[in-house]
């Protein structure tokens, strides 16, 4: 019998498929209850087989096979995987050698879907692949997928045993041209992503080892300001925590969970409740550098179930594996001015502010005739922040002869200052 499974960072569908996927952050209408962990439905039908990597076996490789245009694209990708693999490793006193297998894949385009392209890419990877990975146009507003295709034998308690399987996890196609230009909207309303992968956004070569133990100190925040950005590790690892056994910790349509409710946090009411600050939470163009309390916690109860493998180290063992407490922004955590453009006697502004603390901005422009600054009232918000954009419309009242603008971001604690201020001068388009 066949089976196929898909796992988007942000829905499941089963037909003949399972999927699992990551969607971009947003205010969305509703608040989901904040809870703690889950794991996917999927594990209870299937016996232990490489499909999930809680079933490798100790010293096992785990192989994957991605297309060289991967590489060029995104330099360093390959050492996300390893890490984004191994991060969630470590806290159950793992560890999962990665192999990585590159091969002559073709680009995916629209006309592409996740299906056929998984099955093409299959054909041309060398035998006894885990997983394919690539990029492949998504019908939704996710911007990562894994999904799984496997055939099975009905087993005597109504289980599945697997006897082949092929898996991918897939990127959203980018919305950036072959020299990485970002290309215009042509459909307004549909999902844009522009990629970063981690070496470009730190602005430099990092190794899978150097990673972890950025994400083991639980301290560091990347931020991706530009437009649609998003950075690759992020989701990367968000969709191996599928490939793990975690579900999704935001709601789905229709206000449904891919979790299994005998696996999962439930309220009083017996309801699924979710986290909506975990790594298997939404995508953001803020990214925390290492794993949530309850991405912890998920896993670790992952590892202690019957039905993954038990050559590895006991509960008794991993539980007391040091979790480093995680180390807050304070104050001002990513502060910018992208745009400032006059159009007659108004300064549209167009910043990106993210804080951890209540907040006032002061904007004054640069007189040039009179060699002097015209001081702004100022805005403050009296609560944490997370702007991108944030847009102000500045009436200048008159036509001053201004040459450029500084904004001064700055945290508060009551009526005192929070931290050095960030201050940042623009010149006026």
């Amino acid at each position: 019998m066949k089976r196929t499974i898909i796992f988007f960072l942000a829905f499941q569908l089963v037909v003949m498929w399972s999927m699992s996927c990551a969607r971009q952050g947003g205010d969305h209408g509703f608040k989901v209850l904040q809870g703690y962990w889950g794991h996917l439905t999927t594990l209870e039908d299937t016996t232990a087989s490489p499909m999930f990597l809680g079933h490798m076996e100790k010293g096992q490789p785990y192989k994957v096979c991605m297309g060289e245009y991967m590489k060029k694209k995104y330099p360093g990708i390959e050492e996300e995987i390893k890490a984004a693999i191994n991060i969630w490793a470590y806290y159950i006193g793992r560890e999962i050698p990665v192999e990585i297998v590159y091969a002559n894949l073709p680009e995916a385009t629209e006309d592409d879907n996740n299906q056929d392209l998984m099955k093409d890419y299959y054909s041309r990877c060398p035998r006894g692949i885990h997983l394919v990975f690539g990029e492949s146009p998504f019908d939704d507003s996710a911007v990562g997928v894994t999904f799984t295709s496997y055939s099975y034998i009905p087993t005597s308690n109504s289980g599945r045993r697997i006897t082949e399987f092929n898996r991918a996890l897939f990127l959203r196609l980018p919305a950036t041209g072959p020299h990485g230009e970002v290309l215009e909207d042509e459909d307004e309303g549909e999902q844009r992503v522009v990629w970063k992968s981690l070496s470009q956004a730190m602005g430099k070569s990092i190794s899978a080892q150097e990673i972890l133990e950025i994400m083991k100190k639980r301290e560091q925040s990347l931020y991706t300001p530009g437009e649609d950005e998003f950075l690759t590790f992020g989701v990367i690892v968000h969709e191996f925590g599928h490939v793990w056994g975690l579900c999704d910790q935001y709601a789905l349509s229709d206000n449904e969970t891919n979790c299994d409710p005998k696996f999962a946090t439930l309220n009083a009411q017996r309801h699924i409740i979710l986290h909506d600050e975990a790594t298997m939470a939404r995508a953001g163009w803020v990214s925390e550098l290492y794993l949530s309390d309850d991405d912890i916690t998920g896993i670790r109860q992952l590892a202690g179930r019957k039905i993954f493998a038990h050559d590895w180290p006991a509960k008794e063992s991993y539980n007391q594996i040091a979790v480093s407490p995680i180390v807050p922004v304070k104050g001002i955590g990513f502060a910018q001015v992208s745009k400032a453009h006059r159009e007659r006697n108004v300064v549209n502004l167009q910043m990106v502010l993210n804080t951890a603390a209540p907040s006032r901005i002061k904007i004054r422009f640069y007189e040039k005739n009179y060699n002097s600054w015209i001081e702004m009232n100022d805005t403050v918000y009296d609560k944490p922040v997370s702007f991108k954009p944030l847009k102000m419309a500045v009436n200048l009242g008159r036509p001053y002869n201004i040459e450029k603008v500084e904004v001064t971001f700055v945290a508060l604690s009551g009526e005192e200052t929070l931290g050095d201020p960030v201050v940042i001068t623009r010149s006026i388009e």
